[in-house]
């Protein structure tokens, strides 16, 4: 009975790791998807009435390997299908031929070239998007290439479960798309981030946070330019950065994150510190460039209204019977000084 009993819970165990690995994959661009749609996922025919299909030319073929039993198929470059849509999502079944095939795929104004492959291959996943704004947009595929004995075969697409399909329309007003590609480059108290810009963007907003994920505080609203340098940061602590689009209808989701760390530049080298004093009494002192720094830094503290009324030399020469030897230059008492580096 207890081999029983054991023969029935590794059974039973095989078929719930077997049942869960179904659940959890998701089909990649390039795989053949499967008559129904995934979960979360509807899937529109490829006769659904609001494609439009452009120019005239366009045949439909009936066949049981196609999603719905049949796809609608062109072979001139630049045949296009236009259509609306609702949700945050969007996938592109279309069936591969023998030989290669290339498409515009344009959504809200923003080009993406797609290759569909070669190899025959019907209801094939050729194009996804996962991180659209959760509103209406439009879409144009306009083949660029279709290579001997293919075609460009257009089976359907794959929305949101709770989206809806439309009538082109690309009057519609829409938040403009999520900022990609965001980099940045450490610098000496700076940093300096870059990203790809919008198309329907009238400016950015930059985030920037001390912990991953944030929570962001914005620190440059509304720029136009498609980079920004931030400043107001401090040497060997780590930052974390977003960047969201806007327009007059609202802001983009958050781009990519990126962590950056600003660390000193390495001064190196020495130098002639020449100091002539209100009295015309000049000084000289041979100092490498951090000591050389830290006197310039003194300075501008002190012209600032803060920091000390003096700035002490400490020299380690000719000491004679002395341990140590400081001088120290008051403020007040000069005139100018001069940098002579060597």
């Amino acid at each position: 009975m207890f081999k029983l009993r054991k023969s029935y819970l590794i059974i039973f165990t095989v078929l719930i790791l077997m049942v869960s690995s179904v659940f959890a994959y998701a089909a990649m661009v390039g795989d053949q998807l499967t008559f129904a749609a995934e979960e979360g996922w509807q899937r529109i025919e490829n006769t659904n009435p609001s494609f439009s299909y452009l120019p005239s030319g366009w045949t439909i073929a009936s066949q049981t390997h196609y999603s719905g039993g049949s796809s609608t198929y062109a072979t001139a470059i630049g045949s296009s299908i236009q259509f609306n849509f609702t949700g945050d999502k969007i996938r592109l079944i279309f069936s591969k031929h023998e030989n290669l095939v290339t498409a515009d795929v344009n959504i809200d104004g923003v080009i993406t070239n797609v290759s569909f492959g070669s190899g025959v291959q019907p209801r094939t996943l050729v194009y996804e998007n996962l991180t659209l704004s959760d509103q209406e947009h439009y879409c144009i595929i306009t083949s660029t290439a279709i290579g001997a004995s293919s075609y460009f075969d257009f089976d359907a697409i794959e929305i949101d479960n709770n989206a809806e399909i439309k009538s082109y329309d690309n009057t519609i007003a829409v938040t403009p798309n999520t900022p990609s590609d965001l980099s940045v480059t450490a610098g000496d108290s700076q940093i300096d981030l870059t990203w790809t810009a919008i198309t329907d963007a009238t400016g950015y907003n930059v985030k920037r946070a001390t912990i991953a994920g944030g929570p962001y505080n914005t620190i440059a609203n509304n720029i136009t330019a498609s980079d920004y340098t931030d400043s107001s940061v401090t040497n060997d602590t780590t930052y974390y950065y977003v960047v969201s689009a806007i327009n007059a209808e609202g802001e983009s989701l958050n781009s990519n994150e990126v962590s950056v760390t600003p660390i000193a530049s390495v001064v190196t080298g020495n130098a002639i510190l020449v100091i002539t004093m209100t009295n015309g009494n000049v000084k000289e002192y041979d100092l490498s460039m951090t000591e050389v720094n830290d006197f310039i830094d003194w300075y501008d503290e002190r012209a600032a209204g803060s920091g000390e009324a003096y700035f002490i030399f400490n020299k380690d020469y000719n000491l004679g019977p002395y341990q140590s030897q400081n001088e120290y230059i008051v403020f007040e008492a000069i005139s100018s000084f001069e940098v002579k580096q060597y």
